[in-house]
């Protein structure tokens, strides 16, 4: 290769070949360097995070092989002795049975690795709970990603917001029990999903059957009496222009035909511009109490007809007393002439 080179060619050669080496050593350095900057950062960031950050061998027990410091900071361990034990010694028995399954892409991906040492990485989103050291459970929201001959999980400590969400969950439930006591409907109108979601039992409440209302403004204002329509689309769209609730009385048909009566008080949900978002109403019928009405003033209608006959009754009788005085009187007046 180097036979037709003159002395001075083979000599720049050299020089040039020497060069190269000083570069590929020098870049080698630098990516040595670079590579322990890395891993120091990285250092830094796992053991100054909150996350859960677990390597374990991807085998039967998912054998633990590094732990984050974040597990002995919020399950209050020592982490040092889970080292070589399997995975699932802190997690809750119930979600053991479900963890794999939730895994079986991840799985599969372990079985190629097997047979042809190539994997494509595969994330999936598990949750479950840890145990911590006191006895209790610790919600845990992770990623879990294979890499190589490993299964790593990268997660999130989500117990107060599920704890938070659990609460909701009963005041919710105290609420829908209040409601329903109270033989109250409560709707919330979302105005750009128009999405109208109702806490009580509307299709009952209507005699349909469950789920056969549609759940939008839409289905409600269709199902009212023709002649209350339009002054609730009126209310509907001032509440929409300036945010004003509504306060009315309405009939609504249920589904044998028949109208109920309403009255229905609502507020707006206004965003940080004032302008309204959503339209929180309680309805409640009062059909009963407007055959009541109704039968009252049936009643007093036929009293002050009573009322007007007796009347008419009472002056004939003093016509015909006034008539008698006065006929007793000629008679008076004739027995004197008599005499």
């Amino acid at each position: 290769m180097y036979g037709d080179l003159t002395h001075d060619e083979l000599i720049a050669e050299i020089s040039g070949l020497k060069a190269s080496i000083h570069k590929i050593e020098s870049a080698r350095k630098v990516s040595a360097d670079k590579n322990l900057y890395e891993s120091d950062m990285f250092r830094i960031l796992v053991e100054n995070s909150l996350d859960y950050i677990a390597v374990t061998k991807f085998d039967i027990k998912l054998t633990i092989e590094y732990l984050s410091p974040s597990y002995q900071t919020i399950l209050n361990y020592d982490i040092a002795k889970f080292i070589g034990e399997s995975s699932f010694v802190l997690v809750h028995p119930e979600d053991k049975v479900d963890l794999f399954p939730k895994l079986r892409r991840n799985l599969v991906e372990k079985i190629k690795y097997i047979f042809s040492n190539r994997m494509r990485e595969v994330f999936e989103k598990v949750e479950y709970r840890l145990k911590d050291n006191n006895g209790g459970w610790r919600y845990v929201d992770s990623i879990a990603f294979n890499y190589e001959d490993n299964l790593c999980f990268i997660g999130r400590d989500v117990t107060e917001y599920v704890k938070k969400q659990k609460e909701l969950e009963k005041n919710k439930t105290r609420f829908q029990e209040a409601v329903k006591s109270l033989g109250s409907l409560v709707y919330e109108w979302d105005i750009a999903s128009n999405d109208l979601n109702w806490t009580g039992d509307i299709d009952k409440a209507l005699s349909y059957n469950v789920g056969e209302i549609e759940r939008s403004l839409k289905a409600k204002i269709k199902l009212m009496h023709p002649e209350d329509k339009q002054r609730y689309l009126i209310a509907v769209d001032t509440f929409e222009a300036s945010g004003e609730g509504i306060s009315m009385e309405y009939r609504i048909k249920d589904k044998n035909g028949s109208y109920k009566y309403w009255v229905e008080k609502a507020e707006g949900i206004l965003d940080i511009k004032g302008k309204p978002v959503k339209l929180v109403g309680v309805c409640t019928d009062i059909t009963a109490y407007k055959k009541e009405e109704k039968a009252l003033y049936q009643q007093i209608e036929r009293l002050e007809k009573d009322n007007e006959s007796m009347g008419g009754r009472e002056l004939r009788i003093v016509e015909l007393e006034k008539k008698i005085a006065s006929l007793e009187r000629d008679l008076e007046e004739l027995n004197k002439k008599k005499t």
